[in-house]
């Protein structure tokens, strides 16, 4: 297990660093500095990456993270589940 920070470190830099403005952003926006908790430990990257930062709002948009994720799961042998989790409730 690891902390969510940890876990998007994983991310080549450059999507490091708009996975982490995401995320302090989000922090920020909602007044919620420990919002999504920097030191939680989690599982995956799924849960590091999608419980970080609403992905659709997000400048890169959902897709953009959806196939960061996808592409991290390849590379790593891991399994992305139904698209649909990461778009929140409609």
């Amino acid at each position: 297990m690891k902390t969510r920070l940890q876990w998007l470190r994983q991310l080549p830099e450059d999507i490091y660093q708009k996975a982490l403005a995401n995320f302090q952003s989000a922090n920020l926006k909602d007044g919620l500095p420990e919002m999504y908790g920097h030191d939680d430990e989690l599982e995956n990257m799924k849960q590091a990456l999608a419980g970080s930062f609403h992905w659709e709002p997000s400048p890169e948009g959902f897709d953009y993270w959806h196939n960061v994720l996808n592409e991290y799961n390849s590379k790593n042998n891991t399994h992305v589940r139904n698209r649909k989790t990461h778009r929140g409730a409609k």
